[in-house]
This record gives structure tokens, C-alpha cells and sequence, in this order.
């Protein structure tokens, strides 16, 4: 029989099934396979769907840790891990299908533009071929053929000129052109920051920890206490108050810190997805 996993705001994020075997199968949103645990000595094992060990939990030190031996959190935490680590996959999965999406149509476009270039260049190179024929028709007809193959003459080039200006003006490649629009797209959301948002960087450790995945190698080079700031710094920026003493004073301290809701009232359920992995990726390191 199957129970279900709770977050830590009694969430159900998925379910878990003992067998008789002694492992424990886990399951998403979606009834699909995630993990197992195996039974050791004085400890459990997590594994993925495709039988990769993620982490474990010692008895004697009462303690989830990854497979680096870093510690995740007290107690066993594997159900929630598993949970996590699988949910932060699908979403990394999903992004990259996006971005390839986007490059297939942005090629195809280009190409669209191209052959429509090509095919204007040769409606106009087979105009101006049947006009100088027909200049030949004729002695009286001379003057006025001649000033007609002219006129084409002068449209075949502007023709050809436009088109040789819309080329150049295209991104050397598939990647240049991703990168003019990302340019784009962060400094329009730096003129919006700007705006509506008075917090600088000094005020955060990390102050964009809401906005993407923070990685290892930021973390890694900070002390406890300021792991102990980055972590609850994603709090604070979501309107929660701090009964400890120094963490109040510290954020009180902040110009952007607008303390609303206790402990108690407080749901975790307004994190983002970068938020939530951003948490647990500082945890790693407390």
C-alpha cells in the first residue's frame, strides 16, 4: 500500500511503497517511478530510476547526506530528495527542449528569408531577359525598348542591393542571433529592476538567489555564517520575520526587508522553483 511524501508545509509532493523485500519504491505527481531505498548496515541508500546512487542516510549521526558525504539535512530526508532531485531534472529537461525548440524555428526563418531574397532576385533577373528580347523587335520600337530595358536595369539593381543589405544584416550564425536576443532580454529586465526595485547587490549575498540556479562554485567560497545569511535571506525577501535576535537586526537593518508574516503564518509554497533549489544547494553546505 502506498503512502504519501509531505514537504515540509504537508504538501503532497508523492508517494512511497514498502515491499516485502525490504526497499521502498517512490513515486511522482504523476504515478511514475523515481527511486528506490535500499537497506544497509546501519544505513539507507537512495537510488535514481536508473539505478544511480544520489544519497544516503547514516543512523549513527542521524543525517541525509549526497554521495560526496556532504550533509543535506537532519534525520532522513530521502523521500524528499528524491522528490526534488527528480522534479529539478524534468524542469532542466524541459528548458533545454525549449531552447532547441527555439533555435529549429529561428534557422527556419532565416532560411525563409533567404529563399524569398532568391526568388525575387530571379523574378526580376527573367523581367529584365525577356525585356532586352523584345528591344530587338522592331526599328521603331528601338527608342522605347532600349529606355524600358533601362528602367529594369536600374530595378534589377536596387533589387539586388536591398537583398545584398538584408544578408549581411543577418546573424553570422544560429548562436550570435540566441545572443543579440539574450542581450536584449537582460537589459530590459535591468531597466525593470532599476525601477521598481530599490535593494542592491551589497545589500545580498546573493541577490538574484529568486531569479536562477546558483552553483557550487559561488557557494563553496562562503563561510557558515554567510551561508546562514544566504539561506535566509531567500525568507526575508519573501516577508518573513525572524524571532532570532541577530538575523532581525541584521535584515531590519535592510532597506528592501518588509517583515509580514511569522514563523507560524509563513508558507514555503510561495518559493519558486529557484528558490527551493537554491535552499537546498546552500543546505549542502551549512
Amino acid at each position: 500500500m502506498r503512502e504519501p511524501i509531505l514537504d515540509g508545509r504537508n504538501t503532497k509532493i508523492g508517494e512511497y511503497e514498502e515491499r516485502l523485500d525490504g526497499r521502498v519504491y517512490i513515486y511522482d505527481r504523476k504515478n511514475n517511478r523515481i527511486g528506490e531505498i535500499r537497506g544497509g548496515v546501519r544505513r539507507l541508500d537512495l537510488y535514481d530510476r536508473n539505478n544511480r546512487k544520489l544519497a544516503f542516510w547514516d543512523e549513527d549521526r542521524d543525517c541525509t547526506r549526497d554521495i560526496r558525504n556532504r550533509k543535506l539535512s537532519d534525520g532522513n530526508s530521502l523521500l524528499q530528495v528524491c522528490v526534488m532531485l527528480n522534479e529539478e531534472q524534468i524542469e532542466a529537461q524541459n528548458r533545454k527542449e525549449q531552447e532547441e525548440a527555439q533555435k529549429r524555428k529561428e534557422k527556419e526563418d532565416a532560411n525563409k528569408r533567404k529563399e524569398a531574397q532568391k526568388q525575387s532576385y530571379e523574378r526580376g533577373r527573367k523581367t529584365y531577359t525577356t525585356g532586352k528580347k523584345g528591344s530587338t523587335r522592331g526599328s521603331g520600337k528601338k527608342n522605347g525598348s532600349a529606355g524600358g530595358g533601362l528602367i529594369l536595369l536600374i530595378l534589377i539593381v536596387i533589387m539586388f542591393r536591398a537583398c545584398s543589405k538584408n544578408t549581411t544584416q543577418e546573424p553570422k550564425n544560429e548562436d550570435q542571433n540566441i545572443s543579440v536576443q539574450h542581450k536584449q532580454v537582460a537589459k530590459e529586465q535591468s531597466e525593470q529592476d532599476k525601477q521598481l526595485d530599490i535593494r542592491t547587490e551589497s545589500d545580498f549575498i546573493f541577490s538574484d538567489s529568486d531569479k536562477r540556479y546558483l552553483s557550487d562554485d559561488e557557494v563553496k567560497t562562503l563561510n557558515k555564517d554567510e551561508i546562514r545569511i544566504a539561506i535566509n535571506e531567500i525568507y526575508a525577501r519573501r516577508g518573513r520575520a525572524f524571532k532570532t535576535p541577530e538575523l532581525n537586526e541584521y535584515f531590519s537593518s535592510k532597506n528592501w526587508y518588509n517583515p509580514q508574516y511569522s514563523q507560524a503564518e509563513f508558507s514555503e509554497d510561495v518559493f519558486n522553483e529557484y528558490e527551493k533549489a537554491n535552499i537546498i544547494l546552500l543546505s549542502k553546505y551549512r
